[in-house]
Formats: C-alpha cells, sequence, structure tokens
C-alpha cells in the first residue's frame, strides 16, 4: 500500500484507447470521442481540446471532446473500456486513474484500457503560505509533534490517503481537510483555512 501511495504522488495525463494501437495508415470508420475526466475550463481539459485540435488539422480526423468527469477519473476509464475497441473513442485521464483508483475501488484493471501515450506530468507539491515559516515538510511534522493542529488540504481521496500515511509514518495526526480541485486547496491556504496542501503543476 505504501508503495502505491508513493507512486500516486506523480499525476501524469494519459491519452488511452480501448484498443492497442493506431496503424500508420490508420483512417477511423468515423469521428473519434475524446473524453475528458476533468471538468470543463481546467488544465487537462485545455490540453485535451489542443490535442484534439491538432489531430484534426494533421490528420484531417473528426474529434469530439466530450467531458465524463468523477470518481478519479473512473468515470471516463469505464466509458472508454465499455466502447468498441475500434479506436474511435480515446480518453484523457490520469495515471492515478489507472492505478489507485481502480484498486481503491475495486473496478476494474488497468489493463482494461490501452495508454497511448502521456502527455504531460506534473510533480505533486506539498505547499504553505510562506509565513508560516516552514521550509520543509519535517518543519511541518516538528509543529505537529510540539502541538499545533496542521489542517492538511487534499484534492482527491488518494492524496487524503497520502497525507494519512504521512502523517502515521511520522507519528502525527493531521487534521486532513478534503475539498474539489487544486484552486480550492490554494484558496483554503489563502483564506487560512488550512495550514499545508497538496498542488499539482501551480
Amino acid at each position: 500500500m505504501k508503495k502505491l501511495l508513493k507512486s500516486a504522488v506523480v499525476a501524469t495525463v494519459i491519452l488511452g484507447t480501448s484498443t492497442a494501437a493506431f496503424a500508420a495508415d490508420w483512417t477511423p470508420p468515423g469521428p473519434i470521442k475524446m473524453i475528458i475526466a476533468f471538468a470543463a475550463g481546467g488544465g487537462a481539459d485545455t490540453q485535451a481540446r489542443l490535442i484534439a485540435e491538432e489531430l484534426e488539422a494533421a490528420q484531417g480526423w473528426k474529434v469530439i471532446p466530450e467531458q465524463v468527469t468523477g470518481k478519479g477519473g473512473l468515470n471516463a476509464v469505464n466509458a472508454v473500456k465499455d466502447a468498441p475497441a475500434d479506436g474511435t473513442t480515446i480518453a484523457m485521464v490520469v495515471t492515478s486513474s489507472l492505478g489507485y483508483s481502480m484498486i481503491a475501488s475495486k473496478t476494474g484493471s488497468s489493463q482494461d484500457v490501452t495508454p497511448i501515450t502521456t502527455t504531460a506530468g506534473t510533480q505533486m507539491g506539498i505547499v504553505a503560505l510562506a509565513d508560516k515559516g516552514w521550509k520543509t515538510l519535517g518543519d511541518v511534522i516538528e509543529a505537529a509533534k510540539g502541538g499545533q493542529d496542521i489542517r492538511f488540504g487534499v484534492m482527491t481521496p488518494a492524496l487524503g490517503d497520502i497525507a494519512y500515511v504521512t502523517g502515521k509514518e511520522n507519528g502525527v495526526d493531521f487534521n486532513i481537510i478534503s475539498v474539489k480541485g487544486g484552486k480550492a486547496v490554494m484558496n483554503g491556504l489563502n483564506a487560512g483555512d488550512m495550514d499545508v496542501g497538496f498542488g499539482a503543476g501551480i
């Protein structure tokens, strides 16, 4: 479990499909549905739509973006898994959708879909406002051991588990606050409602 949690700290955006590969001279039998696992206007959505535009321009294919959000990307993975294996349904998900989310929910296997390519990599970070005076996670741990209630903002259940395990491994209990999205973590930090939180790419 610890190894799985450590690997979940790296969030990588992946383009996946229900078929194994595209041949160089392959032509789709119809429009390609690009399922996007995250909300409109976010980084994954913007990236997916830019890729869709490039595919249309470079290949002449019609690519139709569609949001299928929820359950840490599992709804999108299941939509691809249930689609015909003819290359006309692809999805933009993150690695944790094909690993942690599937394992934690006991719904399927990463073998159910075929990752095509990694499009971006973003390291997760634990962040705090500068005025806290903390320079390292060790400083946060010491503050918690000194009796300070550390409110730890997380944006997904996987990150909540990582925060929990990080605390337990260091002999402290974090007050874990779950919110929706990295922006909400940053807002919580700026508002003083959280002391530290996970951030990706921000």
